[in-house]
């Protein structure tokens, strides 16, 4: 097991949160930290064979106060519910159109004029488009990348 999803090293960053750590709470911190992105129905079908006693209302309910704690993010994805992050700094998100697939996308820092005197507390992101890989393959299949059209081929 990697150093930093370590059990101990888990529950000193639920406590350092001000959490009461529980099994569910760094089993699901855990997966977060393991999986990108995913939803709380995914959480829960991933960890209820391990964790039999463990409800999709448990999953929520420890989403939300991890989220509170701000140990992870919610994502509310258009169009494709919501999905949780563990990574917290500030960064975008791009969601492929066509396989659903979320990424992070690093943000070096963006101004953006008409913000002078205001205090952003947060920023969220969000780009929308296809992924270099379904771009890959539609135009392995139709010969024309994602967007493109025959016009656009023939100049």
């Amino acid at each position: 097991m990697n150093n930093s999803l370590s059990y101990s090293h888990l529950v000193d960053r639920i406590k350092d949160a001000g959490v009461r750590p529980s099994n569910v709470r760094v089993h699901i911190l855990k997966y977060l930290e393991e999986h990108s992105h995913p939803t709380a129905e995914q959480i829960y079908t991933a960890l209820r064979e391990t964790m039999p006693t463990l409800s999709l209302a448990s999953v929520y309910n420890t989403a939300t106060a991890l989220a509170e704690a701000g140990l992870i993010r919610v994502l509310g994805m258009n169009g494709a519910g919501v999905h949780y992050d563990c990574n917290t700094h500030q960064h975008a998100h791009f969601q492929c159109e066509l396989c659903g697939k979320i990424f992070d996308m690093d943000m070096p820092g963006i101004d953006c004029p008409g913000l002078e005197g205001f205090n952003v507390k947060k920023m969220d992101l969000r780009f929308w488009g296809v992924c270099p890989h379904c771009d890959a393959l539609a135009q392995a299949a139709t010969g024309l990348y994602f967007g493109e059209s025959e016009e656009d081929e023939k100049q």
